[in-house]
């Protein structure tokens, strides 16, 4: 059934909040200014040691929509978790607290949800570090709807930019308790095991290309900082959701992923190689790009250029050890 203007459903809002002061009010202000009034707003202050948890409270104390957890640190999947098991509404969204949204975020996605009797609404994003939301581009409106088979099958593929994050999306909250899905506790990049069970149990997806999300890359970011749990956390990640692909019979997704793993060796080489006391990682994820690059340049899926790029790599990286003194 369309959701009409007179019959708005209460939308929840969970925001992870953790050490953001500096991002926090500008991630506040674009929710409360939000054109779909009937909001369920859940900051969860994930034991933060700046003035983030107060900052919280006085937005609580301004708006009565909000509704403050205070915790101790356990990061963003418990975070998150607390912040579902909290919502009472039937639908809900994740907002990163040093990100922000355009003003009609909410009242887009629950439209096209509705209009296309959907499960899943997805929208376009902005990246980089703007303060304010760019100016709108004169381009048609974009609305493809799709079964859960269609995107699986087609995953990392044309709409590889959208379908893992967690934050650009509207979701009715019954998938993730009817079906006991939950974020990983204790892992970065918790979205890329978490967001295929979503797609896979939702009856359908519906994508837009408006960019109504903002997604700000801070200096602080998990993108931008390179630890060893991070880089291990994210092949784990990669392989669980690969696991996932290759059960369900998804083949030709399950090579895209693997492309994406190899490069993604790649990548990790480049920073391990570059910090002191990880050429333990370096050396692992040599092992692994060896140990993957027959298979994946067998693939039928792989371009060019990336059998390029990986046959150069294989016989050069060495002479990146050597351009940072490692040798």
């Amino acid at each position: 059934m369309v959701i009409t203007m007179k019959k708005r459903p209460v939308i929840g809002i969970i925001i992870p909040v953790y050490n953001v002061e500096q991002y926090l009010r500008r991630c506040l202000d674009s929710i409360v200014s939000q054109t779909w009034r009937n909001l369920q707003i859940i900051l969860v202050d994930d034991g933060s040691t700046d003035n983030s948890g107060r900052i919280c409270d006085e937005y609580a104390g301004k708006d009565r929509r909000i509704q403050v957890i205070h915790k101790e640190n356990g990061g963003l999947s418990e975070a998150r978790n607390t912040g579902i098991k909290a919502a009472s509404a039937h639908y809900i969204a994740f907002v990163d607290s040093d990100d922000y949204v355009e003003k009609r975020y909410v009242q887009r996605l629950i439209r096209i949800l509705s209009e296309n009797d959907a499960d899943i609404a997805v929208c376009g994003y902005y990246q980089g570090k703007r303060e304010t939301f760019p100016d709108k581009r004169k381009k048609q409106q974009k609305i493809q709807s799709f079964n859960s088979q269609t995107m699986l099958k087609n995953w990392h593929g044309k709409y590889k930019h959208v379908e893992t994050v967690s934050w650009n999306k509207l979701y009715k909250r019954s998938i993730f308790v009817e079906n006991d899905i939950c974020y990983p506790a204790g892992y970065f990049f918790e979205d890329v095991q978490t967001t295929h069970l979503l797609i896979n149990k939702a009856r359908r997806i519906v994508m837009t290309n408006e960019k109504l999300y903002y997604y700000y890359q801070g200096k602080d970011g998990i993108t931008h900082t390179i630890s060893e749990k991070k880089i291990r956390d994210g092949i784990a990640s990669q392989n669980k959701r690969l696991d996932f692909f290759k059960r369900n019979g998804y083949q030709a997704a399950c090579e895209r992923l693997t492309i994406k793993r190899q490069k993604q060796f790649m990548l990790n080489y480049f920073k391990c190689v570059q910090i002191n006391g990880l050429d333990n990682v370096c050396a692992e994820m040599i092992a692994l790009f060896h140990k993957n690059y027959e298979k994946v340049c067998g693939f039928n899926t792989i371009r060019m250029w990336e059998r390029l790029l990986f046959f150069m790599f294989k016989y050069l990286h060495d002479m990146i050890r050597i351009l940072y003194g490692k040798v």
